[in-house]
């Protein structure tokens, strides 16, 4: 047995039969749904600073592999912020966002995202959860930072705009560290 999710073929018998475009579609809007119910519920019941605190480590498995993982997987040609750009690209679209890309060299880079959880948390049937510090904050624009350090030089990221305070989208810089040799 393989030891990646696997993505089985339909062989049935049934009486629907979904695409794989169908079948990814579906489970991305399934994984957010349940994911902010989860996370409502860790907040309602166990506490907000609880609830962001696992937030914030749920993504911190991927940190160290995610980089050379994604050169190898799609490969990526990038190197410094170009390389982070097209990383978080990869991320992004793979949860389901949409991303454009105003800037990027390997010194700079500027990334635009739709995000699927902005849309929910501007969609207001989640305003109730309190998102801010864990999952947008620490889960995705730390993430980031904390992805960019693992880099050779370091790539730093910086949240300038968020969804969540009305944005059309999250605007983040990425910026290479000076190389010290």
């Amino acid at each position: 047995m393989p030891g990646r999710f696997p993505i089985l073929d339909l062989r049935g018998p049934g009486s629907v039969r979904l695409t794989l475009e169908q079948r990814y579609e579906t489970l991305e809007n399934i994984f957010v749904h349940q994911f902010f119910q989860l996370y409502r519920l860790l907040g309602q019941r166990i506490g907000w600073e609880a609830a962001n605190e696992i937030a914030l480590e749920v993504p911190e498995s991927s940190v160290p592999l995610i980089v050379e993982g994604y050169r190898r997987k799609f490969e990526l040609g990038g190197e410094g912020a170009a390389l982070l750009s097209e990383v978080l690209q990869a991320e992004f679209q793979a949860e389901g966002s949409d991303v454009a890309v105003p800037e990027q060299t390997p010194e700079r880079a500027t990334i635009d995202v739709l995000c699927t959880f902005g849309s929910m948390l501007q969609g207001g049937q989640y305003s109730d959860v309190k998102i801010e510090h864990g999952l947008c904050h620490e889960g995705c624009a730390g993430w980031m930072g904390r992805v960019g350090a693992t880099m050779e030089p370091p790539v730093s990221a910086e949240r300038l705009t968020w969804m969540g305070d009305g944005a059309k989208r999250c605007r983040f810089s990425l910026e290479r560290a000076a190389d010290d040799t």
